[in-house]
């Protein structure tokens, strides 16, 4: 629409609207796709902005048709190719926006699971687990889901070849929502103990200057 807008050359005031409501569509949809794990119902809020630029970009569209009609027609067919070209450049845009974040994402979970491992190894570990990549920031432009680690088998080929590497007997792997709930439990736990320990009676203090009871 707004390539329509620039080819029929509409008013300049008539589309501040227009660019206004769509440029906080592209602030707020970038904010969210940068964000470490961001929730799919927060897009919601960038589709509201979108849906009002396309609303007033219809507007202005629709009285500048009216306005000049005898020019419409003959710039219908350029209008439609600009507007396939954005459409397709945006679409593009998005895609490697969201794919590149993914990609920082998926980054950094390694290098957590490359820390525990060189820890681990340094300690002498007998064994190590290791959380999985998350299965949300998976896309095509990254072969780290192929050469995952299993979290059922520890024999599986890349868990014996972290292990074979960092000189560690097993390697094993654990989904993140069966981490969080190991890690909830545990928490809860050392929160049970050290209740338990504060209810427990203090032991009887002798008194430090061994005064004698008076005759």
């Amino acid at each position: 629409l707004l390539s329509f807008l620039l080819v029929l050359r509409a008013d300049g005031k008539r589309m501040r609207a227009c660019f206004f409501w769509f440029l906080t569509f592209l602030a707020t949809a970038y904010a969210l796709l940068m964000a470490p794990e961001p929730q799919k119902r927060a897009l919601f809020g960038a589709g509201i902005f979108l849906f009002v630029a396309i609303g007033k970009a219809v507007e202005v569209l629709k009285r500048t048709c009216e306005e000049r009609e005898e020019e419409v027609f003959s710039l219908l067919f350029r209008a439609a190719s600009c507007a396939f070209v954005a459409m397709m450049t945006l679409s593009m845009s998005f895609v490697y926006l969201q794919d590149g974040a993914n990609l920082a994402r998926i980054r950094r979970d390694l290098t957590e699971r490359y820390a525990i491992l060189e820890e681990a190894a340094k300690e002498g570990k007998q064994e190590v687990v290791l959380p999985l990549l998350h299965p949300q920031f998976k896309n095509k432009y990254s072969m780290a889901y192929v050469t995952e680690i299993s979290a059922e088998d520890s024999g599986y080929y890349v868990n014996q070849a972290l292990a074979g590497y960092y000189g560690i007997p097993v390697v094993r792997g654990i989904r993140r929502d069966d981490l969080s709930e190991q890690t909830e439990t545990g928490a809860n736990e050392e929160r049970a103990n050290a209740d338990e320990r504060k209810a427990e009676p203090e032991e009887s203090k002798p008194e430090a200057d061994g005064k004698g009871e008076e005759p």
